[in-house]
């Protein structure tokens, strides 16, 4: 357990900052303007034992974020294009995609889940190209809850 925590460092990793905010602006402008046949804005409360799934999500985006931002493996060396950096930005071109297709009227189950689970991908492709596994945990959580959520408000 000792050598694991060795390999980590705290840090500033400001790209893994810039594909929060890229990820956060189709939210920022859906904030702003309600998209057509508008279904994100149900906000059913679904719960699990309990306890809010939004909450649970919203908890674990901030543990994912704080952890890739702040998080550093000292063995992962300068970003270079890998299989993993290729994946994030498929990720996220596929969610702005999702978002264009949903502005469009389309509120297909399919494109609920390119909105639910393409951001949550690019987070975990990211996290295992800098090899920060500490960070690849409450992505995987916020991933669960996240689906969780907006599949209960379909």
């Amino acid at each position: 357990m000792n050598n694991v925590l060795q390999k980590y460092t705290f840090g500033f990793d400001f790209r893994a900052l810039i594909l929060f905010f890229v990820i956060m602006i189709p939210n920022l402008i859906w904030s702003f303007v309600p998209a057509p046949n508008d279904i994100l804005r149900n906000n059913v409360d679904v719960s699990i034992f309990g306890l809010s799934v939004d909450l649970l999500s919203s908890v674990f985006r901030i543990l994912m974020v704080a952890a890739l931002c702040f998080i550093k493996n000292r063995n992962c060396g300068k970003i270079k294009i890998t299989f993993w950096i290729v994946a994030v930005f498929i990720s996220v071109l596929l969610y702005f995609i999702g978002w264009a297709l949903y502005y469009m009227g389309w509120v297909k189950i399919f494109v609920v889940l390119i909105l639910t689970i393409s951001p949550c991908l690019a987070f975990f492709a990211y996290a295992v190209d800098r090899k920060n596994t500490i960070a690849a945990l409450p992505c995987g959580l916020f991933t669960v809850f996240h689906f969780i959520y907006y599949i209960g408000n379909l």
